[in-house]
């Protein structure tokens, strides 16, 4: 009896170290992290020149980003190949900052971003097709790996971009489409 108490004992005491190891493992390699991809397609009413020019200009960046609060250029010409910015954005009590940097800009057909946070980091590609003369497909491809959070946050992380992606396309949708409207 002795002798089952104490190989209880030591399994026991083998299998936490076990899941120790484990724990210590995933955080030492971000277990979960890689790269996951985005793609949102979307019609806007309005000429690809607008909707390309207005992606692009710093002050619609509130017109785009959901929880925008303001926002400061780092480096380069805002809204020109190099430009860098820092944004910062409201969540519930406070507030969370990312950067942007502008990789590649070639209007009216493409706009290329890297962004950064604390949380991760990754690379959005927005491509502008002319459907006709007021209408404008919007193709945006987003890569990221998500570093920085529990592991239960990076399961989940690919599904709440991507519905964020959605809900400012949307929005940046509405604003290009009223203002086309108003010309």
């Amino acid at each position: 009896m002795q002798a089952i108490d104490s190989d209880r004992l030591l399994l026991t005491q083998s299998s936490r170290s076990f899941l120790h190891c484990l724990a210590s493992e995933s955080r030492q390699t971000n277990y979960g992290s890689r790269l996951k991809k985005i793609r949102i397609e979307m019609t806007v009413r309005a000429p690809r020149s607008l909707v390309s020019s207005s992606y692009l200009d710093p002050a619609l960046f509130k017109e785009r980003q959901e929880k925008f609060e303001r926002y400061e250029v780092l480096e380069g010409a805002a809204g020109q190949p190099g430009a860098k910015y820092r944004i910062v954005s409201s969540v519930m009590k406070g507030e969370i900052e990312h950067t942007e940097s502008l990789d590649s800009v070639s209007l009216p057909e493409k706009v290329v971003i890297s962004f950064a946070a604390s949380h991760g980091s990754g690379t959005t590609i927005n491509e502008f097709e002319e459907i006709d003369d007021a209408s404008t497909r919007w193709i945006q491809r987003t890569e990221f790996e998500a570093d920085a959070m529990p592991l239960i946050g990076r399961l989940f992380i690919k599904s709440i971009m991507k519905a964020t992606a959605q809900r400012e396309m949307e929005r940046f949708r509405k604003y290009v489409e009223l203002t086309a409207g108003s010309l």
